[in-house]
C-alpha cells in the first residue's frame, strides 16, 4: 500500500516456489484481495504471467531484471529508493502483530532485508526492490518538486496506490 504522502506498507507477501498454475491462481487472489497495480519481473515464469493477465486485463507492469538493456543495475535501483529507506518510508508489520495475525513470512523477509547482500536466498528482497523502484518510478513522474508529491487517485479510494 502506497500513501499520499508516499509511505509505503508491506502487507502481504506470498513466498514459495510454484509451477505457472499456482503463481497464476496466487496473483489473481492476490489482487482479489488488494485491489490494485500488479507488478511483476518479467523472467521465467513472469513473463508468461504478464502476459496472459494483461490479455486479461488485470493492471500488470512488467519489470525487465535489474542490469538487462534497459533498467538500472541492481546497485543503482537501491541508490534510488534509498531516500524512501532512509526515511522511514517503507514499514513491515511489526513481530507482536506478526504473531497475531499468523503472517509467516515476515521473519523470512526481515532476515533477507536486514542481511541483504549476504544472504543466499534475495528472492524477497528483490520483489521488494522491484516494487519500490516502480513507486519511485511513478513518484518521479508525479513530482512537482522534492518530496512534494501531488494528491492521486486511484481506483476507489483517493490517494491510495496497491501494488499486489
Amino acid at each position: 500500500i502506497v500513501t499520499e504522502s508516499w509511505d509505503v506498507y508491506l502487507v502481504n507477501l506470498y513466498h514459495a516456489k510454484l509451477e505457472f498454475d499456482g503463481v497464476m491462481k496466487v496473483i489473481q487472489g492476490m489482487f482479489q484481495h488488494m485491489r490494485g497495480e500488479i507488478v511483476i519481473e518479467e523472467k521465467s515464469t513472469g513473463q508468461s504471467a504478464v502476459q496472459l493477465l494483461r490479455k486479461q486485463g488485470y493492471p500488470v507492469h512488467g519489470r525487465k531484471p535489474f542490469g538487462e538493456r534497459g533498467q538500472p543495475s541492481r546497485e543503482l535501483a537501491v541508490q534510488h529508493i534509498k531516500p524512501f529507506l532512509m526515511e522511514q518510508r517503507v514499514h513491515l508489520p511489526s513481530d507482536r502483530f506478526a504473531r497475531e495475525h499468523g503472517l509467516s513470512w515476515v521473519p523470512e523477509a526481515k532476515r533477507q532485508i536486514f542481511f541483504y547482500p549476504k544472504v543466499t536466498h534475495d528472492d524477497i528482497v528483490m520483489a521488494m526492490l522491484h516494487g519500490l523502484h516502480f513507486i519511485y518510478e511513478v513518484r518521479i513522474a508525479k513530482m512537482v518538486r522534492p518530496w512534494t508529491p501531488e494528491p492521486i487517485k486511484f481506483y476507489a479510494r483517493p490517494g491510495v496506490r496497491r501494488l499486489v
